[in-house]
């Protein structure tokens, strides 16, 4: 993998996962990795559709909200802006089509690339945080979420 890869700095997007979805500290590194990996896969096959996971979705959300950081990102490994369409080209793909391409291409590339697959990852957030993090939420006690 090249270099430019390995050495993105992901740690603010690391913390705020950790901060805002209350990922463990390990769990968000290795979803970072993956993610990396993801951003590689990306640039070698770019003509191919290739879904991520959804917690390398979760954080490539949170990577692309930091906008200045992010379109950084993109010129340095990229040379462009990458764009996401979370729904497929202009919004035609289903949930089981994204599924179905997530087993059959991206798996499969991330396994011939790397070695290994992506797997879900425990981060760390147990039913009772994520069910007080939904009550605590929805009824705005405060201007942000509290990680047990």
């Amino acid at each position: 993998m090249d270099k430019k890869f390995i050495e993105l700095d992901l740690e603010n997007i690391i913390n705020r996962m950790m901060t805002t979805h209350c990922w463990s500290l390990k769990g968000a590194i290795e979803v970072s990795r993956q993610y990396r990996n993801y951003l590689f896969l990306k640039l070698k096959f770019s003509k191919c559709d290739l879904p991520p996971s959804a917690q390398i979705d979760e954080f490539w959300h949170m990577h692309i909200i930091h906008t200045k950081k992010y379109h950084q990102d993109c010129m340095t490994l990229f040379g462009e802006y990458l764009h996401h369409d979370p729904s497929g080209e202009n919004g035609s793909k289903t949930q089981d089509e994204f599924s179905l391409i997530f087993e059959k291409q991206t798996q499969l590339l991330y396994y011939m690339e790397f070695g290994e697959y992506i797997y879900q990852i425990n981060i760390g957030e147990s039913k009772m945080k994520k069910l007080f993090r939904k009550l605590f939420m929805s009824k705005k006690k405060a201007k942000s979420a509290v990680c047990l």
